[in-house]
Parts: structure tokens; sequence; C-alpha cells
């Protein structure tokens, strides 16, 4: 291989570590991936809104169910069974809602 060739086959070191990583290799050859074009950056802005609506009620989690530390393999096997309606909670506290919100 000619140096011609090897200098296409590098990507641009990094800005901050001056290396060259695999995602930098990708992103020079491939453009972006998925997970670059949907990533959002937060502002300062933006997260006093999401702390304002939190505050209020306003915005809520969907909690599926909880679980104590202790039963997490069941939370996973819940998870895993694709019947999951929001998200799991494990919590080393012994204080859970079996089945709450769940229509399973």
């Amino acid at each position: 291989m000619n140096t011609r060739q090897s200098d296409n086959l590098r990507a641009p070191p990094s800005a901050t570590t001056g290396t060259t990583t695999m995602s930098a290799i990708v992103q020079d050859r491939y453009g972006p991936t998925p997970e670059d074009l949907f990533r959002a950056s937060e502002n300062a802005a933006d997260l006093t809104s999401l702390g304002e609506l939190s505050e209020s009620g306003a915005l809520a989690p969907a909690i599926d169910r909880s679980y104590p530390l202790a039963e997490a393999a069941t939370a996973i096997r819940h998870l895993l069974s694709g019947r999951t309606r929001g998200k799991l909670s494990v919590s080393p506290a012994d204080t859970h809602t079996p089945n709450s919100g769940s229509t399973a």
C-alpha cells in the first residue's frame, strides 16, 4: 500500500485526545450514524423547563412496575417478556408496588 492509499484510510484525530477512534473512522467514511442524528444536546433553558414541569406534576414517568432489589431477576424477566408498559423500577428499599399500572 503506498502512502497516498494509507492516508485515505486514516480518520481525523479526535480534537480532545488527539487519537483516532473507531467511531471517527466510521463517521468519516460513511457519515453520521442514526444515533448521531437523533442525539439531543441539552441546554440550560430546556433543563429548567423540564424541572418546572416535573415539580408542577405535569411531567410524570410511566412506571409499569416497581420491584425490590431482591426481585431484580423477576424485573428483568418481565422486561424481556415484551409486555412492559412503561419503565420498571428496581429499588434497594422494600417498598414496591406489585403490578402497579400493569394490564398484563
